[in-house]
Formats: structure tokens, C-alpha cells, sequence
């Protein structure tokens, strides 16, 4: 059909991985790779790192987000994941930082400000959580895991 980006090589490899066709996934991947220009290389990095969270490798996926915001230092999706990946392992403060640049950097997504309510009401910060839950909720009205997280931190405050 004469299409020969980027993106679609990345979206055929996608596809090819979900369907458990790794071998095609792979050569796929790395023609998007090849053939990237700079304007989308750093979406290309934060696929192939969900790719690698999928197959259990955090460091490659660590690395990969890195290279995407390396790509594109205003990459809130990847400050996004790295603030997850930070809070599997521990370390609450990181992924409070990564969190708090990608709500600042991507105030339309939901899941920085949801991610940000979230640790802040397991560090027993439940005001700060609220204001972030609220936020969430803001940007998508519909997200039901929010809408709980608020109630409930609402019945706690009313304990206090």
C-alpha cells in the first residue's frame, strides 16, 4: 500500500507480540527502530518498554523509558511508568518525583494524578491524596478505582 513508517512497523509488532508471534514481533520492533524519525522515537521506546515489562525484564524497561524521555525529555506517559516501576521496588520518594513531574509535564493524564493519590494515601498522607484523587477524577470522570480512593479517604477524613 506504499506505508512504510514508524509507527506502523511499532503497531505490526505490537500486534504480532500480543498474539504470541515473537519472532515477527522482534523484526518489527526493530524496523520501527530503524527507521524512526527523532519526532517519535520516544513512543517507540515506551512501547518496547511495555514489551519488556510483559516479558518480567524491569530493567529493560527502566532502560527503555529512560531512552524515551532521553528522546523526548517531556515524555509524561514514561515519568509516568518509571514512578510505577519505582514504587514496585521501594522507593517511595523516586516515585513520588517521577509521579510529580509527569502530572506537571502531562496535567491530561489521569493515571499520574491517580498513581500520585495512590502513594500518597499508602504513606498515610491522606489530604495530598484526596487533592490528586480529585484531580484524577478531573481529567477522567469515569475511572472507578479514583472515584473509590476518594470515598474512602472522604469517610477516613471524617473519622479524623
Amino acid at each position: 500500500m506504499g506505508v512504510n513508517n514508524a509507527e506502523l512497523y511499532m503497531n505490526i509488532g505490537l500486534c504480532c507480540f500480543y498474539c504470541q508471534q515473537l519472532d515477527l514481533a522482534i523484526a518489527c520492533i526493530d524496523q520501527a527502530h530503524a527507521i524512526a524519525t527523532d519526532d517519535v522515537q520516544a513512543d517507540l521506546w515506551y512501547n518496547t518498554a511495555h514489551i519488556a515489562l510483559a516479558n518480567g525484564d524491569i530493567k529493560m524497561a527502566d532502560r527503555c523509558l529512560r531512552l524515551a524521555l532521553a528522546a523526548n525529555p517531556e515524555h509524561a506517559e514514561s515519568m509516568c511508568n518509571l514512578g510505577i516501576l519505582k514504587m514496585r521496588e521501594g522507593k517511595v520518594t523516586q516515585a513520588r518525583n517521577w509521579f510529580h513531574s509527569a502530572s506537571n509535564k502531562g496535567p491530561h493524564l489521569f493515571e499520574a494524578h491517580f498513581n500520585l493519590a495512590l502513594l500518597c494515601y499508602q504513606m498515610g498522607l491522606y489530604e495530598e491524596a484526596y487533592t490528586y484523587a480529585k484531580k484524577s477524577i478531573e481529567v477522567f470522570p469515569e475511572h472507578v478505582y479514583s472515584k473509590n480512593l476518594c470515598e474512602h479517604i472522604e469517610k477516613l477524613l471524617i473519622q479524623a
